[in-house]
């Protein structure tokens, strides 16, 4: 489970930003002139944000119940 965590992260990561360097110059600018930019920077920092969060209760339920099906 850690293993594909780590891989799927790192898939994330490396396409993250693949995707941010490939913005052409025109559109930051229009970005940063109309003041969406940190609108964009805010939302994608809350979705990772809720997206780590429920990865990792989702871990720690699954670690709980690993530990409960080896006691019995």
């Amino acid at each position: 489970m850690e293993r594909l965590t780590k891989f799927i992260c790192t898939l994330l990561l490396t396409g993250w930003s693949l995707v941010s360097f490939a913005a052409v110059e025109e559109s930051r600018d229009l970005f940063f002139r109309s003041g969406k930019y940190f609108v964009v920077v805010g939302v994608l920092v809350i979705l990772f944000i809720a997206l780590f969060a429920y990865l990792y209760r989702l871990d720690r339920k699954v670690s709980e119940l690993e530990k409960e099906s080896n006691e019995e």
